[in-house]
Formats: C-alpha cells, sequence, structure tokens
C-alpha cells in the first residue's frame, strides 16, 4: 500500500500547573520539570528528509529551519503557524543562525563548504563565505564581529569576520568539533576560573571578560574555551 507522508513542525508548549517551590532570581517561583503538552502538528513541505538547526527571528516571529535533506532553508511564521517561504540552493544545510543586530541570517553550506548570509526580509542569500571543511555549527560573537563555525570532520573552527564578510582565522582543536555556542561573561572586569559543570575540572582555566566561545569535541573528549583575544583549554 502506498503512504504518503508530509513533513511536519511538532509545535510543543509547557503547561504551568504545579510548582516545585523553585524560585527565579525575582523570587517568582517556576517549575523544575514542567510537563509539555502537543499543541500543533503543522504540515512543512517538501520532501520527508532530515531537518537539522533552527533559530529564530523574534522580532519577525520567523522559525528559520534548516532542511538538510533538500539543501534548503525553510521559513516558517510562528505567529500564523505556517511555511512563508524556503531558501533555495543552500548545499546539505546544517546550522543556521538569526542574528537580528546585523539584520542577517547566516547558514552553513556544508555540500560547498562555505557559511551563506541571507537577508531575512527579502529571504535572498546575499553573500557566500568559504570556510573549508564540514561546516555545521554557528556562534556570533557581537563585541568581537566574529562569526565562529565548528568544522565537524576537520576539528577546526572557522571564524569569520562579519564587517569583511571574510574569513580570517580557522582555530585547530584536536578533534572532531560539533556544535559551537558564545556566551558572554560579565563580571567585575578581572579574570576569573570559568567552571562549565561539575564533571569538567576548570579550576587552571581562567578567561578575560569580554566572552568565551565554546566548542564540543567529540573525538578528543573534550571542552576547547576560547576568548575573543585569547585561546585556552
Amino acid at each position: 500500500m502506498l503512504r504518503v507522508y508530509a513533513m511536519t513542525l511538532l509545535v510543543m508548549s509547557a503547561v504551568t500547573t504545579a510548582l516545585s517551590g523553585v524560585a527565579r532570581a525575582d523570587g517568582v517561583p517556576v517549575q523544575a520539570n514542567p510537563p509539555i503538552e502537543k499543541v500543533a502538528d503543522v504540515p512543512l513541505g517538501g520532501g520527508t528528509t532530515r531537518l537539522d538547526y533552527a533559530s529564530l527571528d523574534s522580532r519577525r516571529h520567523l522559525l528559520f529551519i534548516a532542511h538538510l535533506g533538500d539543501s534548503e532553508v525553510i521559513v516558517f511564521d510562528v505567529q500564523a503557524s505556517r511555511v512563508v517561504g524556503r531558501v533555495a540552493d543552500v548545499s546539505s544545510v546544517h546550522g543556521v543562525l538569526v542574528v537580528p543586530e546585523l539584520n542577517l541570517v547566516y547558514a552553513t553550506a556544508t555540500g560547498k563548504s562555505e557559511v551563506t548570509a541571507i537577508d531575512p526580509a527579502t529571504l535572498t542569500v546575499i553573500a557566500h563565505v568559504p570556510t573549508g571543511g564540514y561546516p555545521d555549527g554557528l556562534a556570533y560573537a557581537p563585541d568581537a564581529h566574529k562569526l565562529y563555525v565548528s568544522d565537524e570532520m576537520g576539528g577546526n573552527e572557522a571564524v569569520i569576520d562579519v564587517r569583511t564578510i571574510k574569513r580570517v582565522a580557522s582555530i585547530a582543536l584536536g578533534g572532531e568539533a560539533g556544535n559551537t555556542q558564545y556566551d558572554l561573561v560579565i563580571n567585575s572586569g578581572s579574570e576569573r576560573p570559568f567552571r562549565a559543570s561539575a564533571l569538567l575540572d576548570t579550576s587552571g582555566m581562567k578567561f578575560g571578560p569580554s566572552g568565551i566561545i565554546c566548542v564540543c569535541s567529540s573525538e578528543a573528549r573534550r571542552l576547547c574555551f576560547r576568548s575573543r583575544a585569547t585561546a585556552r583549554r
């Protein structure tokens, strides 16, 4: 029997019923493990192939979804609950990242070893930046004006200057690089140890106050931390 499948977006909502007594910094109680309920199952169209990263443009209420199997970025209106556009020819797209302050969306065209810059207003590709390797995840450091792109297969982190739209550096990580994240560290200005978790001994690590790039290197079984100006593990 012939079966017809539709690619869908499963919309979930946290239901805040019973409270656990946990409180936020402002004293408002929150639930430690809120139950999740299904709100809607929305067709996305396209082939029934792999989806990957997604990133929300909260100002435009648009969710940009990497449709890796179709080499396109799906644009979904979260208020209207429907697909409003598609950005085609983003080869084997993996990562996608909305950067509101630049009015741009970046996506890794892994099949062409490059990063594409997308205008969220016109949904057109306006720039291509070669990265080499197997570009995957993306992170933006606003104070450094840099876009960091993990090379999953090559064990590197490509660095792109968003002002010149050019690759300016490559950071060797010593192992397979998964996704990459940026976290702005706010403190008194003095260097201090940064503890990622109770399972990772970071007592010997020190970072500047400007920010930290964290990359998971699964092959080397370590987290690689890099500040804006220095690189330490």
